[in-house]
């Protein structure tokens, strides 16, 4: 997803969450393992994490382009 359309989607979630200004933040991948870790969570636990989060994000991209192809189809 390129950054302009992901700055968009921060916008739409942003505006339906009350929150208009939210921005999009891009950070390394062991920044956000740390920052769970130093929330409690153990470092496996926040690694299974972002592994779900990147496997159920993969689907949905798939499920959203497969429903944008049979739209235009």
């Amino acid at each position: 997803m390129g950054s302009l359309r992901r700055l968009g989607a921060a916008a739409v979630i942003g505006g339906k969450l009350g929150r208009p200004g939210l921005k999009y933040v891009a950070f390394p991948y062991d920044d956000a393992e740390k920052g769970m870790v130093a929330m409690g969570l153990t470092p496996d636990l926040a690694s299974q994490l972002w592994a779900s989060l990147f496997v159920a994000a993969g689907f949905a991209a798939m499920f959203f382009a497969l429903r944008r192809e049979a739209a235009s189809a």
